[in-house]
């Protein structure tokens, strides 16, 4: 009976210690970006139905701001472009218990109620409107992930499948995405969004030109990849315009 009384005790006191702790601001020190894909999957079913492919696209592109939190207490925003022109924004942050700070350069101060933090990921909320709530997830083991080469050589054989665009880099700017490209055995090439929409004129054709190299052709455009390493899990692929991405396979 003792040992039941006391078990209940130490269970008690752990609970009331977890709700009561405080995070430590070295947790946040990294470079930080939303969850889209778990972004868009969470939203209202209505609004869901309402966006087609490219709608979708926009949103993403919106949605991908990298914010990075210096030691310092000051903040770096990189905000992508669909023109490539992505900008850069100076700010400070601040976190005090559980009530993260964003204060922009011109003065404006965005909240956020921190909800869990881990390693490579953290949960918070907006307190005036505790419904929304996001998930931001590390990008230091994606830049990592964007420096790998290897020497294999690549055949169309083997690119034949579904891949999902896992991340991209544009001047130097990193950030995460979740589209999918399906590179079919009979030559087409598809994009599927996150919320499974696709589009005419975002489809077309592919195929290997030369060693280590494919190319894409829309409606839109025609683009080619040259392949810096590739497994049979993952590629990374540099385009004719210098941007870098990370194709993970999709099983």
């Amino acid at each position: 009976m003792k040992t039941n009384i006391l078990f209940t005790l130490i269970f008690i006191g752990l609970i009331t210690w977890k709700a009561q702790a405080q995070y430590n601001q070295n947790d946040l020190v990294g470079i930080w970006q939303v969850n889209v894909p778990k972004l868009l999957k969470s939203l209202p079913e209505s609004r869901k139905e309402k966006m087609d492919a490219n709608q979708e696209l926009l949103s993403i592109m919106f949605l991908s701001s990298v914010f990075q939190l210096k030691k310092d207490g000051s903040t770096i925003t990189q905000l992508p472009s669909f023109s490539g022109n992505s900008k850069t924004k100076q700010g400070k942050w601040q976190l005090v218990g559980k009530i993260l700070s964003l204060t922009n350069e011109k003065g404006k101060v965005n909240k956020m109620h921190l909800l869990e933090v881990a390693k490579d990921r953290f949960t918070a909320k907006n307190p005036d409107k505790p419904e929304q709530e996001a998930e931001f997830i590390s990008l230091k083991p994606i830049l990592k992930s964007m420096t790998k080469t290897n020497r294999t050589q690549a055949t169309q054989a083997q690119l034949i499948g579904d891949w999902k665009l896992a991340a991209f880099e544009n001047k130097g700017k990193t950030f995460a995405f979740g589209i999918t490209y399906t590179l079919a055995s009979d030559g087409t090439h598809q994009i599927t969004t996150v919320l499974g929409k696709t589009d005419p004129q975002l489809n077309g054709t592919w195929k290997m030109t030369k060693k280590n190299t494919f190319e894409v052709k829309t409606p839109r455009k025609t683009s080619t990849f040259k392949i810096v390493y590739f497994t049979s899990s993952q590629m990374i692929a540099i385009d004719n315009k210098g941007e870098k991405a990370r194709f993970d396979r999709i099983k």
